[in-house]
């Protein structure tokens, strides 16, 4: 599922686009269990690249830090969204 990721401190704003990989909580990210309220997501595209992670590890400290790479990240700031249609045209 697509999603934006949104600030998980101060106003709502969206800091990332991301894919969610597990809402499971006992799935392991950074060496520690997901727990209650917390899904694993891959980040496709930081929009706020100097967002702190809220769940920080190995040399991951921004959310540009995390592009490509999976993360834990609190479900209640993660908003599903649809990705824009292509606008290739044939003819």
């Amino acid at each position: 599922m697509n999603v934006l990721l949104y600030a998980w401190t101060g106003p709502e704003t969206p800091v990332a686009k991301a894919t969610v990989l597990s809402v499971d909580p006992d799935t392991i990210v950074g060496g520690e269990p997901l727990g209650p309220g917390t899904y694993e997501v891959i980040v496709n595209v930081a929009i706020k690249r100097d967002t702190i992670l809220p769940h920080q590890c190995e040399d991951l400290l921004y959310i540009s830090d995390a592009v490509t790479r999976s993360i834990a990240w609190p479900s209640s700031k993660i908003k599903p969204y649809k990705p824009a249609a292509s606008t290739s045209s044939r003819r």
